[in-house]
């Protein structure tokens, strides 16, 4: 009888420390499994500091995460973390998110910075007569650029080293400029350091200086303001509409310094909420620009509806032609896709 109970005595301690090991187990297994649940958590609300919860031009909170984009972020390790491509459902402008605050775009485009400090004694060739022809033959019967009214007057913002200015110049404009990143332009023409809000402006030109800004629909407005009813403005910008066929993804949209995209339809709608028409849009002859001539009408201009659609159509057609391109963890979030690749970049340093 003894030993029939000393054996139960030990099955029953050796089932006690099997169930002990057992529910240790258990509990490793459970943290292990709550911390991947806290991961996974974390990886798909994936937040990049100062992300943009509106859309930099109209303000619409109606934003679209498309893919991932690498932004720069200096007091990260390596330089830069993965934000997004978002997209405005309201205007149809694709911007990098987080964008540049306002004081490192201050900086970059001052004479000081890295944008300015190489420019401060540089000179741009003067545009031809042929060349502003072109550029402005679809407006040909409503003005003729290199036949100016008298006293007709122009304003480039964002004028640069002045080269379109000269050409005004020389064909009979009164010319004015604005440029924060060098003075060279104005030995020769007037620089304007605030726009007025009065009409005075027979032309306007805005020549690749949308892509670099937070707030395309302000400036936009403010421009309309200085133009007189019946002026024009030309727009230039990297060309999204045909990003399948010049196949820059790059040069339409980087987080550094081409950090809004756009095409015709999201142009459209910015210059329709500041008073402008467009009636021309075309991509210049074997280049990555679009050229965009808008009018400034006495009474409102509706906007296009669904802008958006034509930047992802044409998104479409770049990853179909050149799809190496293609953004890595296709068919996960966005939000998750961005977390990931940032998790691959810093395995990837992490054995370098």
């Amino acid at each position: 009888m003894l030993s029939v109970l000393v054996v139960a005595a030990r099955a029953l301690n050796a089932t006690r420390k099997n169930l002990r090991h057992r529910w240790r187990r258990m509990r490793v297994v459970r943290g292990a499994i709550q911390q991947s649940v806290r991961v996974a958590r974390q990886l798909t609300w994936y937040q990049p500091p100062g992300e943009q919860r509106r859309c930099p031009a109209c303000a619409a909170a109606r934003l679209k995460y498309m893919m991932p984009l690498a932004y720069a972020a200096p007091p990260v390790a390596y330089g830069w973390r993965y934000g997004f491509v978002c997209g405005c459902r309201r205007c149809g402008l694709l911007f990098s998110n987080p964008l540049p605050d306002e004081q490192q775009l201050s900086k970059m485009y001052s004479p000081e910075g890295a944008w300015g400090a190489g420019r401060q004694e540089a000179t741009e060739p003067s545009v031809n007569r042929k060349r502003l022809e072109d550029l402005f033959a679809p407006v040909r019967s409503d003005i003729d650029v290199l036949h100016p009214l008298p006293g007709a007057s122009v304003l480039d913002f964002g004028c640069g080293a002045g080269g379109m200015l000269d050409a005004l110049q020389e064909v009979g404009w009164k010319t004015h400029g604005f440029e924060p990143a060098t003075r060279t332009a104005f030995v020769r023409h007037r620089e304007i350091t605030a726009l007025p809000d009065e009409p005075q402006f027979d032309l306007v030109v805005v020549h690749h200086v949308l892509e670099h800004v937070r707030n395309p629909l302000d400036i936009l407005r403010r421009l309309a303001r200085s133009m007189r009813e019946g002026a024009y403005m030309l727009i230039s910008v990297p060309d999204l509409d045909d990003v399948a066929q010049h196949g820059d993804f790059e040069y339409v949209l980087r987080s550094k310094t081409h950090v809004l995209a756009y095409g015709t339809a999201s142009v459209t709608w910015l210059t329709a909420a500041a008073g402008l028409r467009v009636v021309s849009s075309r991509r210049s002859e074997g280049s990555r620009r679009r050229v965009v001539l808008a009018r400034r009408e006495r009474h409102a201009v509706d906007p296009p509806a669904a802008p958006l659609k034509a930047a992802q159509s044409a998104l479409g057609l770049y990853f179909v032609r050149f799809p190496h391109e293609r953004p890595s963890f296709q068919r996960v979030p966005v939000r998750l896709r961005a977390a990931l690749c940032n998790l691959q970049r810093d395995a990837r340093h992490a054995t370098d």
